[in-house]
This record gives structure tokens, C-alpha cells and sequence, in this order.
């Protein structure tokens, strides 16, 4: 698997992209995770599309899908838990998040380097996620 640099195209291995880690590039980008998320426009520019939350699928089998998720001070509905099928295992790349479980009274705090695994059926909710940068989750949803 890998991430390109939305600059040049050169193409990095995503394990190089660890806990956050940005990579430089020779063309002078600075490549992170999150440049998945640029877009380019008419006029050949790149852009981040900051309002909204972002899910990208990055693999998928039937027994495991990783995703990578950008948020910007994004948080579940209010009265909205997730009840998935699959089990799910998140790793904080970037920013801070606060994940809360319906069978526990405080909010499970998460910055970078961060993981939980969830068991399906497991209800759980973001709280919050940073407002001031991106929060970046690699998530990855698999069955026993």
C-alpha cells in the first residue's frame, strides 16, 4: 500500500507514515498520511476540503476493511452510538480525539501513537476531535 505525494506522484509505503511521521519528499513536499484527502482544482492547485469528515477506504476483503479517517472537530450525533457488526481496531495518527463507551462513564481520551480495539457490538461515540488540526484515525474493521 502506499501514499503518494500530491505534488510529484512519488509513491512512499504507508509504514514509513507511523504514529503521524511525515516524509519529505525530493520534489520539497512534505508528505503525510492525510494527503489522501487533497483535491485537486481546475486551475492544478491542491486543496484540503477542511468541512467535511473524510473516509477513505484504503483496503478491502470480506474479512478486513482499513480505513483512513480525517475529522475536523467532528462528533457523532447527538444520541447516535455505533453498534458495527465487525470488531474495530483504531489507531490516532494525528491530532486528539475523545471516544466515549456506552458501558463507561469517562471519555477515553486519544492522541497520537494511541489504539483501542473495539468488539463489535460494542456502543461507542466520538465526543470530539481537535478543532484546531485535522484528526487523522487509521481504522480497521475485521471479523474473528
Amino acid at each position: 500500500m502506499a501514499i503518494t505525494c500530491p505534488k510529484c506522484g512519488k509513491e512512499f509505503d504507508v509504514t514509513l507514515f507511523q504514529f503521524g511521521n511525515a516524509v519529505p519528499c525530493d520534489c520539497g513536499a512534505r508528505v503525510d498520511i492525510s494527503v489522501g484527502h487533497l483535491r485537486e482544482t481546475e486551475g492544478g492547485m491542491m486543496e484540503n476540503d477542511d468541512d467535511q469528515e473524510l473516509f477513505e477506504i484504503l483496503l478491502e476483503t470480506p474479512a478486513i476493511r482499513i480505513e483512513r479517517i480525517t475529522s475536523h472537530g467532528h462528533v457523532s450525533p447527538k444520541d447516535f452510538w455505533y453498534d458495527q457488526e465487525r470488531h474495530e481496531m483504531v489507531f490516532l495518527l494525528r491530532g486528539s480525539a475523545g471516544l466515549r463507551f456506552e458501558d463507561e462513564h469517562e471519555v477515553f481520551t486519544m492522541e497520537p501513537g494511541d489504539f483501542v480495539n473495539i468488539p463489535a457490538h460494542r456502543r461507542h461515540r466520538v465526543e470530539w476531535t481537535d478543532p484546531d488540526q485535522p484528526t487523522v484515525w487509521l481504522a480497521v474493521h475485521y471479523t474473528d
